[in-house]
């Protein structure tokens, strides 16, 4: 460590900054330490990690409907495939900050009165666009779970643009009946028409419940959920 401090002693102070990593690239320490490796690297792959240090403010709360299901990564669950609509999902995003990329986030499930929340989860971008970060806990079916949240997109006056959405269980309690994904399961969803509207607490359009309460699935359920 002396050693370092005499050099750039030694050296012009732009040239000590070299090493530094610009804002506008990169995830902070703290999202590499509370988001798995392989994750970030599978989300990659998704164009759904949007890097840097300076994300625009993105609280509030958005409406992602059609809820439609892009890609799963190890689940199990059968006759579900890319395209089903499952049921619409409202998001909260709160406390964010800009010292140190924290934020908080709540989310809705209105069809199966169903909620979950994470309040040290972390948001990253640069620009318009951001990915949030976030260990949550939750009930649903009345099993309690955990799961990581990511959620990526571009922020606008009225909205997200091109939301897109990962849930990935990390752990659930009692689920003798495996009514809920498997532990380590991955599913990928969209807007499907790829807008999430500002939400004030009512549905955009009546059609909105129609095709909410017509879903396959809630959110994270398997096909057992009726069982």
């Amino acid at each position: 460590m002396r050693t370092l401090f005499y050099l750039c002693l030694v050296v012009t102070a732009s040239s000590c900054n070299v090493f530094s990593e610009p804002a506008t690239t990169g995830l902070s320490k703290d999202i590499t330490n509370a988001i798995p490796e392989w994750l970030i690297e599978q989300l990659q792959s998704e164009n759904m990690i949007h890097e840097g240090k300076r994300p625009p403010n993105i609280e509030g709360s958005y409406l992602l409907s059609p809820h439609t299901l892009v890609k799963t990564y190890n689940d199990d669950t059968k006759d579900i495939r890319p395209g089903n609509i499952f049921n619409a999902l409202s998001y909260t995003f709160h406390g964010q900050s800009s010292k140190n990329q924290k934020i908080s986030l709540t989310y809705y499930d209105e069809a199966a009165d169903e909620t979950g929340e994470a309040k040290n989860g972390y948001v990253s971008g640069n620009g318009n666009y951001f990915t949030v970060f976030a260990n949550s806990t939750g009930k649903s079916e009345g099993i309690s779970y955990g799961a990581i949240f990511i959620v990526s997109g571009e922020i606008t006056p009225t909205g997200i643009k091109n939301l897109r959405e990962s849930i990935t269980i990390t752990y659930k309690l009692l689920d003798f009946n495996n009514k809920l994904m498997s532990k380590g399961a991955t599913r990928i969803f969209k807007d499907g028409d790829g807008f999430s509207e500002k939400y004030s607490g009512r549905f955009r359009i009546n059609a909105d419940k129609e095709k909410m309460n017509a879903s396959l699935l809630c959110t994270i359920c398997t096909n057992n959920s009726n069982n």
